[in-house]
């Protein structure tokens, strides 16, 4: 098939077909990071964990799956006899003259010769007839970019609720003051254990020591420590650790 327009005319309906195929698989591919995502919230949910990079690794999987599926699909290209062959069933009155067209391109070493010549007009005569794009109608160009909208929305929807460590208020900074030394500071601790917090002081005692504690999402709270009777150390404990915080002690106008 040696003919610039019939060519042109089956190119028009090959990138139709291309690109309906490109937004079947972005589609698939936001539906999968959707239920890994929601696959990694419930196993947090499970384990009480908190993976800090559980966000940015989804993101870059998810981009990078999508990435390459898009670089693939252009570095292929229909078949042409596959499109000639969807164009015939669409207008069955071709009676496979666009098909014979076609595979006439196929074997590049037969000659072409009087009855090439006349599939190739009779073709293109059909072709200014018809117009061979209804095959691939444009709704569903619309309903393609509706599902690929919505399975990435569904992937953005379940990444929001991936537990990422934020807390929010000022970030926490230990600076010891006064000779203080805060026990354990920063440390990791099973979910439903207890804590045992320990501020020891180097110099004057202060009145009072309170432990302020923040949780992500949650307005600080603050208890007292207890001064030992013997030593210079207030203590206090937290009895179960649900999930991370950040804490810090207060005293005398001071904060560690």
């Amino acid at each position: 098939m040696n003919d610039d327009f019939l060519k042109r005319r089956l190119q028009r309906v090959a990138r139709r077909f291309h690109w309906i195929a490109l937004g079947r698989k972005l589609s698939a591919c936001w539906a999968v990071a959707a239920l890994l995502t929601v696959g990694i919230i419930y196993l947090q949910r499970a384990l009480g964990a908190n993976w800090t990079l559980a966000l940015p690794t989804l993101v870059a999987l998810a981009g990078g799956a999508a990435a390459v599926l898009v670089l693939r699909h252009f570095t292929r290209q229909p078949d042409p006899r596959w499109v000639a062959q969807k164009i015939e069933k669409q207008f069955p009155e071709l009676n496979g003259v666009l098909l014979t067209a076609v595979q006439q391109q196929a074997d590049p070493k037969a000659e072409p010769g009087y009855l090439q010549y006349r599939l190739i007009q009779e073709a293109t005569a059909r072709s200014q007839q018809q117009d061979w794009r209804r095959v691939v109608p444009s709704f569903r160009f619309a309903v393609g970019a509706a599902i690929q909208v919505f399975a990435l929305g569904l992937f953005v929807y379940a990444l929001s609720h991936l537990k990422v460590a934020t807390i929010h208020g000022e970030a926490p900074a230990w600076v010891g003051k006064d000779g203080v030394a805060v026990t354990p500071g920063d440390t990791s601790v099973e979910k439903g254990d207890s804590l045992v917090i320990l501020a020891r002081f180097g110099g004057a005692l202060p009145a009072n020591v309170n432990l302020v504690i923040r949780e992500s999402g949650a307005a600080p709270r603050a208890q007292p420590l207890v001064k030992s009777l013997a030593d210079p150390v207030f203590g206090g404990s937290i009895a179960e650790v649900a999930r991370d915080f950040v804490y810090h002690l207060e005293y005398r106008g001071e904060r560690t």
